[in-house]
């Protein structure tokens, strides 16, 4: 079959930012609010030039990584809190019930409420610029997050929008410090292979992988604006990957369908292409360092596969653990 030419599509854009309110009703409708939302220039960004065709993987090449390794015990930087009370961002923008929440902004209190898609979310964390809340179990539909203080009140201007719980992408996240960002695209039926991702149309939402662990399964699907979609969607993953010892490094993509692993913008592993569940692995030498990630994923239809592996020199192979994996600084 002669592989589909991917166009861009104008799609409604759920990355997280948010503006302040008060006072008021914040029941805006998600896709209102959505389309209203500005870009976050801080948030990871998909990048064109890893869309380049016919690029031969790195085999065997000694990289090196442009950040120093990380201490085991780093923790993100702290939140600079907007001036007044108001909700600047919320990460990830989708996320099945049971999972954890940031949200970002300014005047927060240790009486605050969090309310959103399901009623009222448990508060786990909260300083004055950042509130860890909880999915409830009842969230279903997409909506805004609102921050209640007193008798004010702020709200996310992109909806967040509860995914669909499963054993694939839809797993409760339990820690936001450690993993991958990904932001979730809708891709042209009939679509054969990675798209250029700067030229695929906005995202409709951003997920957090606490690890890139998923087995093969059935994939009940990303919710966009007409409902569940578990059938050509794409993903671009980005962060770092923490290595503490020089040596020769088996790096290993299990996907269905394509995916590529690039470092520091290296194709390293290429596993593109509509296929069932098959693994790809390659030889690459690495000295320590945070070597910056970016995983390429694409489902077309049937059952979902995503898993990175590797095989340092002297040990076994084993998934790569979520503790080596750090999330861009949001």
């Amino acid at each position: 079959m002669t592989p589909t030419r991917l166009v861009a599509i104008s799609l409604c854009v759920a990355t997280g930012c948010a503006s302040a309110s008060q006072g008021g009703d914040a029941s805006a409708s998600p896709e209102d609010a959505a389309a209203a939302t500005p870009k976050d220039p801080n948030a990871p960004k998909p990048r064109s030039t890893l869309a380049v065709r016919g690029a031969d993987p790195i085999k065997g090449r000694k990289l090196v990584a442009k950040e120093k390794p990380r201490d085991p015990e780093w923790t993100p930087l702290p939140v600079t809190p907007l001036p007044e009370f108001g909700v600047r961002s919320v990460y990830p923008t989708m996320a099945a019930p049971g999972s954890l929440v940031e949200i970002t902004g300014g005047g927060f209190t240790k009486s605050v409420r969090v309310e959103g898609p399901g009623g009222a979310w448990e508060v786990v964390e909260v300083d004055v610029g950042r509130i860890v809340a909880r999915v409830p179990a009842g969230a279903e539909q997409p909506g805004p997050i609102t921050v209640v203080r007193g008798k004010s009140k702020a709200a996310s201007t992109a909806a967040f929008v509860p995914m669909l719980a499963d054993t694939t992408f839809g797993r409760p996240v339990e820690r936001l410090d450690r993993g991958l960002t990904a932001r979730v695209f809708v891709l042209p039926d009939g679509a054969t292979e990675l798209p250029d991702f700067g030229e695929v149309g906005d995202p409709v939402g951003v997920v957090h992988l606490a690890g890139v662990d998923v087995p093969s399964g059935p994939f009940k699907g990303f919710v966009d604006r007409g409902g569940p979609r578990n059938t050509f969607v794409a993903m671009h993953a980005n962060g770092g990957l923490n290595v503490t010892a020089e040596g020769e490094v088996e790096l290993c993509v299990e996907s269905d369908d394509g995916a590529q692993l690039y470092l520091e913008q290296n194709l390293v592993v290429d596993n593109d292409g509509v296929h069932e569940a098959k693994e790809v692995c390659e030889l690459v030498y690495l000295e320590p360092g945070l070597y910056q990630v970016d995983l390429l994923y694409f489902q077309a239809e049937g059952p979902v596969a995503l898993r990175l592996s590797w095989t340092p020199e002297g040990g076994r192979k084993a998934p790569i653990p979520v503790d080596a994996l750090f999330p861009p600084q949001r």
